[in-house]
């Protein structure tokens, strides 16, 4: 059997011969043993399989690892700008600012979930917030 793929320069079929149980050449992919892409017969999963297996992942909701990963990113972010010997810019800074913003936000979460949120009143400041929304009602409504 010939080879089925066009030549690109030519605008012909190609003539060498196919590999044996495909229907490409040797040059044309046909000793590529598994076609990958977006018309490949194989598939590597669909999201529904991929959403399933992180839904099943205990360790999915743990904070402790973002924590890891942000600061492993930042670890290595200045790693990079010290190898090359750079000057830290604007950018740079915005960037390592976003970062440990990040990883101060995500260590705040941890310590939230470990010891749990307790919000807590006092009768005075109860009193405050009633008058308080007091007085704005009355500010918007006394018109009406």
């Amino acid at each position: 059997m010939k080879c089925t793929a066009i030549a690109k320069c030519t605008g012909k079929r190609c003539r060498c011969w196919a590999i044996r149980g495909k229907d490409k050449c040797r040059v044309h992919g046909g000793m590529t043993p598994i076609k990958h892409g977006l018309f490949s017969k194989y598939s590597k999963g669909t999201l529904a399989e991929k959403l399933e297996e992180l839904a099943k992942d205990p360790r999915l909701c743990d904070v402790g690892n973002q924590v890891v990963l942000v600061c492993a990113l930042t670890a290595d972010y200045l790693e990079k700008i010290e190898e090359k010997n750079e000057e830290i810019d604007a950018e740079t800074t915005t960037i390592l600012a976003e970062l440990a913003e990040r990883a101060g936000r995500l260590i705040e979460k941890k310590h939230r979930i470990e010891h749990g949120e307790q919000h807590t009143i006092t009768v005075k400041g109860l009193g405050v917030v009633i008058n308080q929304i007091t007085i704005t009602l009355e500010k918007t409504c006394g018109k009406c």
